[in-house]
C-alpha cells in the first residue's frame, strides 16, 4: 500500500516542488538550490505531519502549504539580514560623526580652559545627549537612539571608557582613550 502511494506521489511531488521553487526563486534575492529547498520542505513536512511527503496520502493538500511557508520564511530571513546590515552601516556612520564631534569639542574646550591629562580627555554624557538632540550624528530623526548605540559600540571597541556613573545617563563621565 505505502509503496503504491509513494510511486503515485513521486511524480506529483516533483511537479509541485518545481512549480513552488520557480515561484520562490522569483522573490528570493539570495542563493539557494532546488535540492536545498526540497530538503527544507521535506524536513518541515516530516516535523509537521510525521511522514515523508511522498508516503503521505494527504500530500497533495499539505505539500503546497508547507513549500510556501518555507519559501516565505527564507525570503523574510534574507530581508531581515539586509535590514540588519543596513542598520550596522548606519551605526558605523553615526559613530564616525559622533567621534569627530567629541574630538572637536574636546579640542575647543582645551583651547578655552587648558586642563592637564587625563582631565583634558573627559566629558559628560550630556555631550551625547546634545549630539542626539541636534542630530549631529546624522541619525534619521525617527531613530535618535542610534547615537547611544553608536557610542556603546565605540566603548566596546575601546575608544571611550566610563570613568564615573552619574545619577542619570547624562551625568556619566567618560574619557576618550588614546588609540
Amino acid at each position: 500500500m505505502l509503496n503504491e502511494i509513494g510511486e503515485a506521489n513521486a511524480e506529483l511531488y516533483d511537479s509541485i516542488m518545481k512549480k513552488r521553487f520557480e515561484d520562490f526563486e522569483r522573490h528570493f534575492m539570495g542563493e539557494s538550490s532546488y535540492e536545498d529547498y526540497c530538503c527544507k520542505v521535506d524536513i518541515r513536512y516530516r516535523e509537521n505531519h510525521g511522514v515523508f511527503p511522498v508516503l503521505d496520502e494527504m500530500m497533495l493538500r499539505r505539500l503546497r502549504a508547507i513549500a510556501v511557508e518555507v519559501g516565505t520564511e527564507l525570503i523574510n530571513g534574507i530581508e531581515s539580514e539586509e535590514t540588519d546590515w543596513e542598520r550596522e552601516l548606519l551605526v558605523e556612520h553615526v559613530a564616525e560623526t559622533i567621534d569627530e564631534f567629541i574630538a572637536g569639542w574636546l579640542k575647543h574646550r582645551q583651547k578655552d580652559s587648558p586642563l592637564p591629562a587625563p582631565y583634558n580627555r573627559r566629558f559628560e554624557g550630556r555631550l551625547l545627549h546634545m549630539a542626539e538632540v541636534l542630530n549631529l550624528g546624522g541619525a534619521p530623526a525617527d531613530h535618535p537612539e542610534l547615537v547611544h548605540e553608536a557610542f556603546k559600540m565605540m566603548r566596546k571597541r575601546g575608544f571611550y571608557k566610563l570613568i564615573e556613573r552619574g545619577k542619570k545617563r547624562i551625568y556619566d563621565i567618560f574619557e576618550a582613550v588614546d588609540v
